[in-house]
């Protein structure tokens, strides 16, 4: 078994003669045997996992990185799928052959030095460690994509977050139009957060808001969008009274149980009048956390701030708990629009304005972008619009220049 050195050397040494796989293993809950069965057992299981795989195939050489990490040099074949197979294989054979009352399991990370970017021992060991730590936390074995690296990269900046009063350098804001077709008029916007990371470049808000929501740390995110949307209303309402709103994750709610309070500070911080404020709630959200989503409704009542349904349609709906909370607006999914070019299914739309109209509530259509879109929600009874048509999203300024 190398040591960490003499691994990085020796995976030095066969790069510059051929290509290989290289192989993360680290063993899961190790921490846990050792306090539960002993040092000695958790001793004897790093022991049998050092002989199992060093037996995996002839050729290969293997490396302990850490107490819990070993590292292969996989020579034989270039199929990542089968190297995978072989470890999972030695250590299913492993349990088999022991009489210890846990079962053995480990978390596999793979890279390709053919398509790695790099050829260097250290950047290959990084890449294998992005697959691994996705192992880690999915249960399943991994092979490196350069997207991992970078999702990986993604979860320490997010992870760092904490503490952080003011949002990170680079984290914007842009507002997008809110429509009311029935009138033809500009009734308010939504704030939509952005990223651009100095490091990263243009983040996907899909992809750091759900890892920010799988760290725990969205709710600092929302807190930061919902102040841009209390100062954009005070600042775009000086002559027309416009709403904007912000989307909050029900994950949030969870984290603070007293965020309403938080909400009532921009309220009275911002001087904002009742309605103008709107925060977004996810349907599925709102289906599941019905009784933490009702209270803190309730709470928001008190002082004039509104509630809408975000992505309506997009879930299974449970109807029976959406009407046991009050909220004052319906946004269908966009989902639902889309579905207004296939015949058979252009009632979709009709059916979310019926129930916005059981519920008694305004229903706004989202994704709205062409001249088709409006008719077909025109044609459907929605009375509100969001969408390129009626404009993209952007800075706070540019809205303020062209009130």
């Amino acid at each position: 078994m190398l040591t960490q050195d003499e691994f990085v050397k020796t995976l030095e040494l066969e790069l510059r003669q051929r290509t290989l796989l290289i192989a993360k293993i680290q063993i899961r809950e190790l921490e846990l045997i050792n306090l539960q069965f002993g040092v000695e057992v958790g001793d004897e299981v790093v022991a049998a996992i050092k002989v199992a795989l060093t037996e995996l195939n002839h050729g290969s050489f293997v490396g302990r990185l850490s107490p819990t990490i070993f590292a292969v040099g996989y020579l034989a074949s270039l199929d990542p799928d089968n190297l995978i197979a072989e470890i999972h294989g030695a250590i299913a054979k492993l349990n088999a052959s022991q009489s210890w009352p846990f079962l053995i399991q480990v978390a596999v990370g793979v890279v390709v030095t053919a398509i790695a970017a790099s050829q260097d021992p250290t950047d290959l060991l990084r890449n294998a460690n992005a697959a691994l730590a996705a192992s880690m936390r999915d249960g399943h074995a991994k092979i490196f994509q350069p997207y991992l690296e970078r999702i990986e990269g993604i979860r320490l900046l997010i992870g760092q977050l904490a503490g952080h009063l003011v949002a990170p350098v680079g984290m914007s804001w842009v507002l997008q139009p809110v429509w009311s077709i029935a009138n033809n008029e500009l009734v308010g916007y939504e704030v939509l957060s952005r990223w651009n990371s100095e490091e990263f470049g243009q983040l996907e808000p899909e992809t750091f808001i759900s890892i920010a929501e799988s760290l725990q740390k969205i709710n600092l995110i929302d807190r930061w969008s919902l102040e841009a949307a209390a100062e954009a209303c005070q600042l775009l309402s000086k002559e027309k009274n416009l709403s904007v709103s912000s989307n909050i994750s029900s994950i949030t709610l969870q984290l603070e149980p007293d965020f309403a309070s938080f909400v009532k500070g921009l309220v009275e911080k911002y001087n904002l009048k009742p309605g103008q404020l709107i925060i977004e709630l996810t349907e599925s959200s709102a289906a599941t956390n019905s009784e933490i989503i009702a209270k803190f409704i309730d709470e928001l009542q008190v002082f004039g701030v509104h509630v809408a349904i975000d992505d309506f349609g997009k879930g299974l709906t449970n109807l029976a708990k959406m009407a046991s909370i009050s909220f004052q607006f319906l946004k269908l999914d966009i989902g639902l629009l889309r579905l207004h070019t296939i015949a058979s299914e252009r009632s979709m739309l009709r059916v979310g304005v019926e129930v916005g109209k059981v519920l008694g509530v305004p229903v706004l259509a989202e994704g709205v972008e062409t001249r088709d879109d409006l008719a077909a929600v025109l044609e459907a009874g929605v009375t509100l619009a969001q969408g390129y048509l009626f404009g993209k999203p952007e800075p706070l300024e540019y809205y303020l220049k062209s009130a």
